[in-house]
Formats: C-alpha cells, structure tokens, sequence
C-alpha cells in the first residue's frame, strides 16, 4: 500500500472529522478554515479518488487500524448535504 495513499486518506478523516463536529455540535460557521477544509473534503470526493480509496478499503488493501469514516458511503455526502442546509 502506497504510504501516499494512507496519508491522503488521513488527511481527510481529519478534515471530515473536525467539519463533522462542528455540524453536530451546532457550531459550524464560514470562515477561512472551515472553508479551506470544505474544498479539500469536497475536492476529495468530486476527484474521484474518493472511489478509488473505497474499492481500496471494498478488496481490504487498506491497514486494518488505519481510521477511515471518511470512506463511509453516505458519510461525505451527507455532511456536505448538512453544510449546505447551515448555509
């Protein structure tokens, strides 16, 4: 497994996760972080790399302990659904 492809997919846990909070907890607002992270998350999932993470994780190419919510299916889709509905 290439190591690029476990840090990218670190990488948008992190911003999955922390954009993710701040919807359930009520506290998502525009600002140049949010934001910055929502095009990195929204890139992400437009790109089609995305795909190719989930098949990756589908065939079990991926570390057993590596954190990846970012991969759920619905998951991405849904928090953008819910940033979009607080705009």
């Amino acid at each position: 497994m290439p190591e690029k492809t476990i840090e990218r997919i670190t990488e948008m846990e992190e911003c999955f996760d922390i954009l993710s909070r701040a919807v359930k907890d009520n506290s998502f607002t525009h600002n140049e972080l949010t934001d910055d992270l929502l095009r990195k998350l929204t890139d992400y999932y437009d790109s089609g790399q995305w795909l190719s993470d989930y098949e990756k994780d589908e065939r079990g190419e991926l570390p057993p302990d590596l954190k990846r919510g970012v991969l759920s299916e619905d998951g991405v889709y849904n928090l953008l659904c819910d940033i979009e509905q607080l705009k």
